[in-house]
């Protein structure tokens, strides 16, 4: 996050809320590359108390989330209730919403060493009614389809991203670029091999715009005997687990999720199932095949087949949920992209033998139901479960609007349909009641 310190007034110094409730402006000093490259670590912000009404998306503010002064771009904003949504400009996921009385002001100006450079959204006056409208809409719109569709699992969805977005979006893809050769470079001389996952390798191979995909973090696969190797060597040039990790929990996850000495986060997999220890005895993908059918991009990156590609998406998305809007324009895009290309029956065959069959179909399904994408409708009918079962996963194993967080009970319920048989189901079933030792000693370690 962007931390600020030193907040005075030009008068003088004074406590910071005294300072904000004055209205007058002030200057703050920027901690951190968060918002690099509109600023650096260091840069001196003027900030002008603001309403919410008055800033538009594109904007970089300053506003409280409970514990610090932070300030970040605006991204998002409800006129309705108040509330608005912030993103850092080298962090691709967005803050949480934050409420109207949260906010302080905009920035109105950086000073960076001698010179001083006025900062705004880039919009003309009309442009920015434009939004402003655009937002009114959306929030009225996004009301109506929540009252009036319940069971729909897209709605509220976050809205397609505006131009000012797109580009800070598109600078965030880079700064996560420069941070990723980097980590691959540091591998590569420690002898270890990684293949870069989802969305940078979707944009590496030209299926996804760089400025249309937000990322948070970047996703490497390594394989498990270089496992130790990696995080050692990740460990000694500056790099540290993020939160508050454990090696339990990484053996439980078959991840860990480290910070680079810049505070990009990666995750290092050395398995492509999400869920961990709950599916090991059922979804058993071919991790030596993955990496004999990978292939080197001209970047110097290895990336998966597009099979291969195809089937992580699919098992990463209805793993988790299926809520990410973004994960089913990946699928959109590489089908629109590879489609016509790739080897169907080979999928097929991977797909049965990775015991994944219900989790492909219901993401093909879906795809084809809600926006007529260009998927392949002789593999759906392969892999098309009984009618019975095609209700289920399309009841249980989709989010309902509304839901803030997944009961336990839904979750056992949808992981329990997803299984491609009876058999996978008991097993799912056998290790949520005879769980491994790993889980029992995380659950009881003072530690997590």
């Amino acid at each position: 996050m962007q931390q600020l310190s030193q907040i005075r007034k030009r008068q003088g110094p004074a406590h910071k809320h005294h300072v904000l409730s004055e209205g007058s402006t002030f200057w703050v000093v920027a901690r951190g590359a968060s918002m690099a490259p509109a600023w650096q670590d260091g840069a001196r912000l003027l900030i002008e108390p603001a309403l919410l009404s008055s800033i538009y998306p594109g904007e970089p503010v300053l506003f409280h989330d409970g514990s610090q002064l932070i300030a970040h771009r605006l991204v998002r904003r409800s006129l309705r209730d108040g509330r608005f949504q912030t993103k850092a400009d080298a962090v691709c996921e967005p803050d949480p919403w934050h409420s109207a009385d949260a906010l302080k002001g905009r920035v109105v100006a950086l000073q960076d060493g001698t010179s001083i450079r006025l900062i705004g959204s880039g919009a003309s006056l009309w442009q920015q009614r434009l939004i402003g409208l655009r937002d009114r809409a959306h929030t009225g719109l996004h009301a109506l389809a929540a009252s009036v569709m319940r069971s729909d699992p897209f709605v509220g969805a976050i809205p397609s991203l505006s131009a000012s977005e797109a580009r800070h979006t598109w600078a965030a893809n880079q700064v996560l670029r420069q941070h990723l050769d980097d980590a691959l470079r540091l591998m590569q001389q420690a002898g270890c091999g990684a293949i870069v996952l989802k969305g940078q390798a979707l944009i590496a191979s030209g299926m996804v715009d760089a400025a249309d995909r937000p990322m948070g973090d970047v996703d490497l696969l390594i394989k498990t005997e270089d496992r130790e190797r990696t995080l050692a060597v990740l460990l000694a040039n500056g790099w540290k687990p993020a939160g508050n990790q454990s090696r339990l929990r990484a053996e439980l996850d078959d991840q860990i999720t480290f910070e680079d000495p810049a505070g990009v986060r990666f995750d290092i997999h050395w398995n492509i199932v999400t869920g961990g220890w709950r599916f090991r005895r059922v979804i058993r993908p071919d991790l030596d095949g993955l990496w004999e059918r990978s292939r080197v991009l001209p970047s110097g990156w290895r990336v998966f087949s597009d099979e291969d590609l195809f089937l992580h998406l699919c098992l990463h998305l209805i793993l988790s949920g299926g809520g990410g809007l973004k994960w089913w324009r990946d699928l959109e895009s590489l089908l629109a992209k590879r489609g016509a290309s790739m080897n169907w029956d080979a999928v097929a065959a991977r797909a049965k033998a990775w015991r994944i069959q219900g989790i492909v179909w219901l993401a093909l399904d879906t795809l084809w139901q809600r926006w007529r994408a260009p998927v392949p409708l002789a593999l759906i009918q392969r892999l098309r479960p009984s009618p019975a079962r095609r209700v289920l996963l399309r009841r249980l194993a989709l989010p309902v609007a509304g839901d803030a967080r997944e009961s336990r009970l839904r979750r056992h319920s949808r992981e329990l349909c997803l299984m491609d048989s009876v058999r996978d189901g008991l097993q799912v079933f056998i290790g949520w009641a005879n769980p491994p030792g790993a889980w029992l000693r995380f659950k009881t370690s003072p530690v997590r």
